[in-house]
């Protein structure tokens, strides 16, 4: 589980892992893998029947994680059509996550490998733990501060930009990318 909801490639993260053995059989928790990191801790802790095994790690994200966003938002579409160059995503409801952590174990001596990905996890006192997906995100986010702007002339207008950082000490100056006078909208 994260500590954050969010973080942006490059970003450290704190994890805190949790094993819980809800049986009565030999459960060793022999290793665990943060994907696609390619790290991993050696721990060799037996897991006791009902007794929550848990320990933090702090990991830096890699700078070419991809964005959690939605995968048919990646390329560039025509108008009512998205371009989807993995087509095995097709029809997948959500973007497949990468972070994730593989946890290794020895269970009555038999190996036993058990992928979860990162979430992020809140204590509520209405509706107890509430877990939710951990997402990668870019370093800004940026929204128009109006629903619709009308631009019935030629002539300058105002225009309002809401800008957020994901990030401490972000500094930069927003812009518009217009189109170009006598386009084809002119």
């Amino acid at each position: 589980m994260a500590s954050e909801t969010s973080a942006t490639p490059g970003q450290e993260v704190n994890l805190t892992l949790e094993a819980i053995n809800r049986s009565s059989a030999n459960c060793v928790l022999k290793s665990v893998r943060y994907l696609p990191l390619g790290l991993d801790s050696t721990l060799n802790a037996t897991l006791a029947n009902n007794k929550n095994f848990s320990f933090k790690k702090k990991l830096t994200l890699p700078t070419d994680l991809h964005y959690t966003n939605s995968y048919w938002l990646d390329e560039n579409w025509a108008i009512g059509m998205y371009t989807v160059p993995e087509q095995a995503l097709r029809g997948v409801p959500e973007t497949p996550r990468t972070l994730k952590v593989e946890f290794l174990f020895m269970v009555e001596n038999q190996p036993f490998t058990l992928e979860r990905e990162v979430v992020y996890k809140k204590d509520d006192d209405v509706n107890g733990e509430v877990y939710r997906p951990f997402e990668v995100t870019p370093p800004v986010f940026a929204n128009m501060a109006d629903e619709a702007i009308l631009f019935p002339d030629t002539k300058p207008r105002t225009v309002g930009v809401v800008v957020k950082s994901g990030v401490p000490n972000l500094s930069g100056k927003p812009s518009l990318d217009l189109p170009r006078a006598g386009g084809p909208n002119q």
